[in-house]
C-alpha cells in the first residue's frame, strides 16, 4: 500500500509538474515552439523541418496559431536556417540567433485621460535587431497603482479572448503580418498619475541574457466635462518599402488627430532624409548601403501633438540583383596565338563589378599559347558585384602545330567574347615538282626519250649528249636516277620476257 501512494504521490507531481512548463510564460514562450508546450524538442524541430520542405505543419497548439512563431531569424519565412536556429535552441546554442525581438516600441500611447471619457488604447510591438516585427512574444503589463486603472489585453491562453487585469502577461499579435502591434485597452478609474511598466524577462535559454524592459507615464484627469483633455495622434499605416541601390525611395508619411491639433513630424533614426514641411522621406541607396541578398533597415518617425506624442516604424530592404554574364562561345585555336577573352557582364544595379578567369588565363583574360599548349581546356569566367556571383564556362581547345608546318585551324567567337589571335610568320617551304617519267624504248631502237623538264625543277640539263647510241644504264643514271631506275625495271622485264618466249 505504501508503494501505491508513493507511485500516485510521484505521478501527481509529474502531472503537476507537465501542467506548470506547458503554462505560457511571459517572454519567449512561443519563440520558435510548434505545439505551445513551452519547449524547444524534437517535436519543433520536426515541424520546423517540415514548414521549410515545405509540408504541413501543425501549429493548432500555439497562441498565436501562425507559422510565423518559428521564423526565429526574423526574415519573414521559415527555411532551412530557422531550422538549424530552432536545433540550436533544442540544445541551449543560441549565439546565432538573429530574429530574438531586442526592444519593445510605443506605437501609440495617450499623454493624458479622463474618467469620463472612458478607456483608451496603448500600442506597443516588438521587433528584433533588424527592426523585424516578432509575433508570439508574451509581454508582461503592469501598472504602478491599480487603483488609477486597469488594462484589458489578449490572453495567453486564448488568443481570441481579452482580458482585464493590472498586472499581467497579454499575447501581441496573431501574425506577424499584422506588423507585430498589440492594442492593449487601458481602463481609467480615478485622477493620478499612473505608470504603465512592459517587460520581456530575460531567457538565457532563447538568446535573451537581459531583460526588454518599456515604460510610459499617463496623466489620468477628470475634468467633469465628459471630454477628454487631449487625444494623441495616430500615424496612418506605413508599408515596408523593397528597392535596388542606386535606386531612390520617396513616401510621405501621414497621421491623424482627433482633436484637429497641428501635428509635426520627424524622423528619429534611419537612414535617408526627411522633410517634415512636406513630410516626405527620401533614400537613394548606394552599392555601398549593401552587406547581404537583402539589407534592411528600419526607419522610426514620429508625430507630436505639443502633448502627446506618437512613433511609427517601417523598413526598407535594398534586394540585390545579380550580375550577368553574356554566353561565350567554344573556342578552337592553333598553338602560338594569344588568346584575349573581353566577357560583356552587365547589372542592373549599376554596381561595379570585377571579373576573374581560372588558369591557363590570366587576370585579364588573356593568354599567350605556345608550342606545348595544345590540348583541351575548360575555362570559367566569375563576375561579383561584392555580395552576389555568377560564372560562365566554355571550351578553349587549342590544336598541335608540327614544327615546319601547321594544322590549318582558326579561331572564332560570338556571344560577346572577343578572342584576339595573333599568328607568327611561318616560313614558306617550296615543294619540288617530280620530274616526268621518260617515255619507254622498246626494245629494237633502245633509245630512251629525253624527259621532259618544267619550269619549276632546279635541276640544270646539259643540251649534248641527249642522243645515246645504244641503251647505256650509266648515262641514264646521270640524267635523272629516279626515272632511269623505273625504266631500266621496265626494260629488264620485258627482256627477260622476251627470251622465255623464244625459248619456248
Amino acid at each position: 500500500m505504501k508503494i501505491s501512494k508513493c507511485f500516485i504521490v510521484a505521478i501527481m507531481f509529474i502531472i503537476s509538474l507537465v501542467s506548470v512548463i506547458a503554462a505560457p510564460q511571459p517572454g519567449l514562450c512561443y519563440f520558435g515552439d510548434s505545439n505551445g508546450d513551452c519547449v524547444i524538442d524534437f517535436i519543433d524541430l520536426k515541424t520546423a523541418q517540415n514548414a521549410a520542405m515545405p509540408k504541413p505543419a501543425d501549429y493548432s497548439g500555439v497562441t498565436p496559431s501562425s507559422p510565423d512563431v518559428q521564423d526565429v531569424n526574423g526574415d519573414g519565412f521559415i527555411s532551412g536556417i530557422d531550422v538549424l536556429l530552432i536545433r540550436d535552441l533544442m540544445i541551449g546554442k543560441v549565439t546565432s540567433l538573429g530574429g530574438k525581438p531586442t526592444q519593445i516600441m510605443i506605437v501609440q500611447a495617450p499623454s493624458q485621460l479622463d474618467t469620463t471619457d472612458g478607456s483608451d488604447v496603448i500600442k506597443v510591438s516588438v521587433t528584433d535587431a533588424d527592426g523585424t516585427p516578432r509575433a508570439g512574444i508574451g509581454v508582461l503589463f503592469t501598472v504602478d497603482d491599480s487603483s488609477i486603472a486597469t488594462l484589458d489585453g489578449r490572453d495567453p491562453l486564448d488568443g481570441d479572448n481579452y482580458i482585464t487585469d493590472s498586472d499581467s502577461v497579454f499575447e501581441l499579435t496573431d501574425t506577424i503580418a499584422q506588423n507585430g502591434e498589440a492594442q492593449i485597452a487601458i481602463n481609467p478609474l480615478t485622477p493620478g498619475t499612473l505608470t504603465v511598466n512592459m517587460v520581456i524577462p530575460a531567457d538565457p535559454g532563447k538568446g535573451v541574457l537581459n531583460d526588454i524592459t518599456k515604460s510610459i507615464t499617463i496623466k489620468v484627469v477628470d475634468d467633469g466635462s465628459g471630454n477628454q483633455v487631449n487625444n494623441a495622434p495616430v500615424f496612418n499605416p506605413i508599408e515596408p518599402v523593397s528597392t535596388y541601390s542606386n535606386q531612390q525611395v520617396q513616401f510621405v508619411v501621414s497621421a491623424t488627430d482627433a482633436d484637429s491639433d497641428p501635428l509635426t513630424y520627424s524622423l528619429i533614426s534611419g537612414p535617408g532624409s526627411f522633410d517634415p514641411a512636406t513630410q516626405t522621406y527620401t533614400w537613394t541607396p548606394t552599392q555601398a548601403d549593401k552587406t547581404l541578398s537583402f539589407t534592411t533597415y528600419t526607419l522610426l518617425f514620429d508625430v507630436t501633438d505639443g502633448l502627446a506624442t506618437t512613433q511609427a516604424s517601417t523598413t526598407v530592404t535594398i534586394v540585390n540583383r545579380i550580375p550577368v554574364i553574356q554566353n561565350i562561345a567554344d573556342v578552337i585555336i592553333d598553338e602560338n596565338n594569344l588568346v584575349s577573352v573581353n566577357p560583356v557582364v552587365t547589372d542592373e544595379d549599376g554596381d561595379v563589378w570585377t571579373v576573374t578567369y581560372s588558369i591557363p588565363l590570366n587576370m585579364v583574360g588573356q593568354w599567350q599559347t605556345d608550342s606545348s599548349s595544345s590540348g583541351a581546356y575548360v575555362i570559367t569566367v566569375t563576375a561579383t558585384d561584392g555580395i552576389s556571383t555568377v560564372a560562365r564556362t566554355f571550351n578553349l581547345n587549342v590544336n598541335d602545330v608540327q614544327q615546319g608546318g601547321g594544322s590549318g585551324g582558326g579561331g572564332g567567337s560570338s556571344g560577346g567574347t572577343n578572342l584576339e589571335f595573333r599568328n607568327r610568320k611561318s616560313d614558306v617551304i617550296a615543294t619540288p615538282t617530280i620530274p616526268a617519267v621518260p617515255a619507254i624504248p622498246t626494245v629494237e631502237e633502245a633509245t630512251p626519250a629525253v624527259p621532259a623538264q618544267t619550269s619549276n625543277e632546279n635541276v640544270q640539263t646539259n643540251a649534248v649528249g641527249n642522243q645515246v647510241t645504244g641503251f647505256s644504264v650509266v648515262d641514264t643514271i646521270k640524267q635523272n636516277p629516279i626515272t632511269t631506275a623505273v625504266a631500266s625495271i621496265i626494260v629488264l622485264s620485258l627482256l627477260g620476257y622476251g627470251i622465255y618466249w623464244f625459248r619456248k
